[in-house]
């Protein structure tokens, strides 16, 4: 019954939100019901039907919103879809417990009806039966387009709804969920999918992307049941979109391979390539759609940014403009709009701008994108507007002294922001941004001074226009490579005189200030003036010791460790850390700062830790107990650990731990690692009993610590193991870990010279060539098929699906530089040799591995096993050897390799690329021929 439970309830929560899945597509459906429009009149009592159900979207309760639905005919159809023995008792109460689940989840949803349009209605002859098409426009006005079906008894009720993002029916969905969830052979993993996919829809319900994209990240490597998969992945692509595009585009490739005709998937590819600034490829996919779908307010949006980027600003404004047509409440495409308009058209958008809701309430939004995007005549139009409407914008002579200063009026624009700070509340945030732009304002009137003396936090304002006046001046001295907007005000000599005078007149002031010098320090030191930092940051280090001690302070004076770390750099540079070193009275904590901030293998560390090396006489946390430790020392280090700040407990627990062990006090060093937390508690038991030579209980207890990431060379750093343990270095073999993307090779992409076709032909081939002996199924057959057999399904589109010993892998090709340009997707700066060698590669192969064993005794996804990884390198390599251009080459057709998940590259190949890979299937390995190349 606990199956049943989670089956009934994914049912719910997949048939309630999937309609409110947020779509800019149409079907083929759509523009067929739209040819249809012409033909007769909307039904008016479906036409009454669906204002109504307007109106109770926007109820507190959702109780007659579900009303609206004939809940025992939506379970009927399913139940006969499912077309599986569904116990009795199941079938009896399913349709009361839907109506409780449609309830909280609607109510959960909150998606409401702000407008919509009855495209299409058609009712049957007999006047029971009728077909609706309805776009819709939620909150936030992004459109959503369903089918609804209907019946009438009494009254009109709705029976089943299609979302076109999905293109499948609730009830066939709830059928497909229904049929997994009670079929005899129920796939292994399918109430922990199902768990995930409820979690992960609640998240987007919730409006929490990021949420939702997180949880979904927890069924990598499961055994997703096939009436999921496309969900799954329709859902992965629109949640990545917010955090990750190129895994979007991972997931819609796959969506793509499952549902070809999937309407999310150009939108998905049109926004993910505007995320990675492809724009030539967010055009061609947002035609593509828009060919394939008709017109939408979104999808214009993105092809309008897009040509905007690319300086192609009419066809930009014409995008906006037809979105505008299509949604005229999307505020985003008026700020587009805005922005893209010429000086001399920026009134336009106004009259786009009156017409959103709650116009009046955005005034300030807009304004801040204009002032962002640094564009003074938008905001100027809009300031003028804002005029004509009363308490449109509270903060108003902000903005304006921003015009005021693109004008070079400076003293109008100061009068403004004076007098519009003037009437702000003492803890108005908005203060900040009132004093950051007097600072700016007075120091293009040439008087810097002003702003000094109108803000009353003096340590605020002198490093406010510290920060300013040396931006303007290392703006004029690198040439005049920037535009004119940033171009500075006045020659760089009169910054100089500015910041000399500046500096003259708080130091004055405020002689005895330790953050005034601290402040100085700093900036020379960034400024690499390191003798001058020196003199600043020691006066400051004497006047803060000063202070310290008339407060008699007994915290832990973090100041005081950042000040000593600063001057021991400075000093480490200027070659003088040992004279540094010996004028500073407390050593012990000198040194330990001195451990950290500067290079430990260099000279000058080495000398001072001749001068002053660890005392086991210590009792600090980084030396004393770990020299007492070290000399066996053993009671020593349980005083000093007895002693030492709770806070610093991580630091010396295992010492602790491993001391209690060491002195045969096991059941105390049991009960000691008991208080650790989970992720550290059996690292701590595994201490105990290797020392206690207990080998059975060491075993199992450095299983469970093996999940958090300890080795055995970890724990060698603490004790000694017992010698005649000679199985040590077997042990971590066969033990899983949590998976993790970023160590481990889920996929590769394989940049090649030629182009190459992942097909069922070329798949046969390459896995005959591995022993790899594979049958052929169909897309629809694969729902038949379990995870004991070895099988290949070839998709539409290149992309082939691989089954073997219980793991999927997942193959796709293409032609052209892939992604657009890959090296956008890593984060190191390519060489020319690396940069070029990319550059030459004229398509692509992937190959990743999204099902694999797992371990039972772990609950997240475990790592990829050996085998595993072994099948994927050697399809990998067969592949790209099926198209050899090079005599000789180990590497065939490839020319570079990309690992998504690191942003790890390796540029060219070497030759022993694959037999480095073999031998250590793991990231490091790529890492290292990357630094090697």
């Amino acid at each position: 019954m606990i199956a049943a439970s989670i089956a009934l309830t994914a049912v719910v929560v997949f048939v309630t939100f999937i309609p409110g899945h947020r779509v800019i597509a149409q079907d083929a459906a759509v523009q067929d019901a739209a040819s249809k429009r012409d033909e007769g009149e909307l039904d008016q009592e479906l036409v009454k039907f669906f204002e109504h159900f307007r109106d109770t979207t926007h109820e507190e309760s959702a109780a007659e919103l579900v009303n609206q639905l004939n809940v025992e005919r939506i379970c009927e159809g399913a139940v006969e879809k499912a077309d599986v023995e569904i116990p009795l008792l199941v079938r009896k109460n399913l349709p009361l417990m839907a109506k409780t689940q449609f309830q909280h989840w609607f109510e959960l949803a909150d998606d409401r009806w702000m407008r919509y349009e009855l495209v299409y209605t058609k009712v049957s002859p007999d006047g029971t039966k009728a077909e609706a098409l309805v776009r819709t426009w939620d909150q936030d006005y992004v459109s959503t387009r369903t089918f609804f079906d209907l019946e009438k008894g009494e009254r009109w009720q709705i029976t089943d709804w299609t979302d076109l993002t999905i293109g499948m029916s609730s009830q066939w969905m709830m059928a497909a969920i229904l049929r997994d969830g009670f079929s005899t052979d129920q796939p292994k993993d399918f109430q922990h999918v199902t768990s995930i996919m409820v979690q992960s829809i609640t998240a987007v319900a919730q409006q929490d992307f990021y949420q939702a994209a997180s949880t979904l990240k927890e069924l990598v490597g499961y055994d997703v049941p096939e009436s999921m998969r496309s969900l799954r992945w329709c859902f992965t692509a629109a949640c990545e979109l917010q955090s990750d595009a190129n895994y979007a585009l991972e997931a819609v490739d796959k969506l793509e391979a499952y549902e070809p005709d999937a309407p999310i998937i150009e939108l998905i590819r049109c926004n993910a390539y505007l995320a990675l600034e492809q724009y030539d490829r967010v055009i061609d996919e947002g035609h593509r759609y828009m060919q394939r779908f008709g017109p939408d307010a979104d999808a214009y949006h993105s092809i309008g940014l897009a040509y905007h980027e690319l300086g192609k600003t009419d066809k930009a404004i014409e995008c906006f403009l037809a979105g505008l047509d299509d949604t005229p409440e999307s505020y985003d495409i008026v700020e587009s709009l805005a922005i893209a308009l010429p000086d001399d058209r920026k009134s336009e958008f106004i009259e786009y701008f009156k017409t959103l809701p709650d116009s009046d309430d955005q005034i300030e939004i807009l304004a801040d994108a204009l002032e962002m995007g640094g564009d003074i005549a938008a905001l100027d139009t809009l300031l003028e507007y804002a005029k004509e409407v009363p308490g449109g914008a509270p903060n108003r002579p902000y903005y304006e002294s921003l015009v005021l200063q693109d004008r070079e009026q400076y003293a109008e624009a100061m009068d403004r922001l004076i007098q519009g700070r003037g009437i702000l509340d003492e803890d108005d945030y908005y203060r900040e941004y009132y004093d950051l732009q007097i600072v700016s304002v007075a120091i293009d009137m040439g008087e810097p001074m002003k702003a000094y003396e109108t803000i009353q936090d003096k340590q605020q304002v002198f490093e406010s226009l510290l920060d300013h006046l040396d931006v303007q001046r290392s703006l004029g001295t690198e040439g005049n490579e920037h535009d004119e907007s940033t171009q500075p005000k006045h020659e760089p000599s009169q910054y100089d005189a500015w910041i000399q005078s500046l500096i003259e007149h708080h130091t004055g002031k405020f002689p005895d200030d330790s953050l005034t010098w601290t402040v100085l320090g700093r900036r020379e030191y960034y400024a690499e003036n390191y003798k001058s930092a020196v003199r600043h940051l020691q006066k400051a280090l004497d006047l803060h010791l000063k202070q310290a001690d008339e407060s008699l302070e007994q915290e832990d004076d973090y100041v005081l460790e950042s000040l000593l770390s600063q001057l021991a750099e400075c000093h480490a540079e200027l070659n003088s850390l040992e004279e540094f070193f010996d004028g500073y009275p407390d050593k012990q904590t000198l040194r330990n700062i001195i451990a950290y901030s500067v290079d430990y293998e260099s000279e000058q560390y080495q000398r001072v830790l001749e001068k002053y090396p660890d005392s086991p006489d210590d009792s600090d946390v980084d030396g004393g107990i770990e020299s007492l430790y070290l000399a066996e020392r053993y009671e020593d280090v349980l005083k000093a650990c007895q002693e030492a700040d709770e806070e610093d407990e991580y630091l010396y627990t295992m010492y602790e731990i491993c001391s209690l062990a060491y002195l045969n006090r096991f059941d105390d060093a049991i009960l000691r690692a008991r208080g650790f937390d989970e992720t550290q508690r059996d690292l701590g038991r595994a201490f105990v009993y290797a020392i206690k030579n207990d080998r059975d209980r060491f075993k199992a207890a450095f299983r469970r610590a093996f999940l958090h990431g300890y080795s055995v060379d970890f724990m060698k750093t603490y004790i000694a193991f017992p010698e005649n343990w000679d199985f040590l270095d077997q042990l971590e073999e066969g033990l899983v870990r949590p998976f993790e993307s970023y160590s481990e090779l889920r996929r590769l992409v394989f940049l090649t010279r030629h182009p190459f076709e992942v097909n069922a032909v070329s798949v046969h081939q390459a896995a005959n060539s591995i022993g790899i002996d594979l049958t052929t199924v169909r897309p629809e057959e694969l729902a038949d098929q379990t995870n004991e057999e070895s099988y290949l399904c070839q998709f539409e589109k290149g992309a082939v699906v691989i089954s073997h010993q219980g793991s999927e892998y997942f193959l796709k090709s293409g032609q052209g530089p892939y992604r657009g340009d890959p090296k956008n997707l890593f984060y190191t700066e390519l060489s020319e040799g690396q940069a070029n060698t990319i550059d030459q590669h004229q398509a692509w192969v992937s190959i990743d591995v999204y099902q694999w064993p797992q371990a039972p005794e772990i609950e997240t996804p475990s790592s990829i096993p050996g085998e595993t990884l072994q099948v994927l390198l050697n399809l990998a390599q067969a592949l790209t050897l099926g198209d050899t251009t090079a005599d000789d080459s180990t590497v065939g057709n490839a020319i570079a390799v990309v690992h998504e998940d690191s942003a790890t590259y390796v540029a060219p190949l070497p030759d022993n690329f694959f037999e480095s890979l073999k031998q250590s299937p793991k990231v490091d390995t790529l890492t290292t021929m990357f630094e090697e190349n």
